[in-house]
């Protein structure tokens, strides 16, 4: 099932944490922003998933919309930090079962948020069903 040890996976990934570490500061979010992608990468590629990777970021426009416009809001940051080494530190102690757990809360948290991001943009975000969406507005 995995490429590399569970070892390996976390010194990988740990690597990269140092990195976003460092740039975790509102003026850097390009670069923390890259390395939150390098992080989610290194981890599919160490557990023998590139291919699945690949197609992650094809077609994953709106999900990094989504964290774009989440990433600046307060306590972010921080928090994915936390959640990252919550991850590493989980797979680096063989602890399977609270690397899925940290895995999970930490791929839902974006998402859990939808509807403040929308609240806070409304402009970038619209409800497909909704009258007002753009396929729904009836040119006059």
């Amino acid at each position: 099932m995995s490429k590399s040890s569970p070892k390996e996976t976390a010194d990988a990934m740990d690597r990269v944490l140092r990195q976003q570490q460092a740039v975790a500061d509102p003026s850097t979010y390009d670069q923390f922003d890259a390395l939150d992608r390098e992080f989610h990468r290194v981890l599919y590629e160490q557990s023998g998933n590139t291919l699945l990777w690949r197609v992650i970021r094809q077609q994953s426009v709106h999900l990094d919309r989504l964290r774009r416009l989440n990433l600046p809001m307060e306590g972010k940051i921080q928090s994915l930090l936390q959640e990252h080494r919550a991850i590493v530190d989980a797979i680096k102690e063989g602890d399977e079962e609270a690397a899925v757990s940290a895995l999970r809360r930490h791929l839902s948290g974006t998402l859990s948020i939808i509807d403040a991001i929308r609240a806070k943009f409304p402009t970038f975000m619209y409800d497909s069903a909704s009258p007002e969406s753009p396929s729904n507005v009836r040119a006059g």
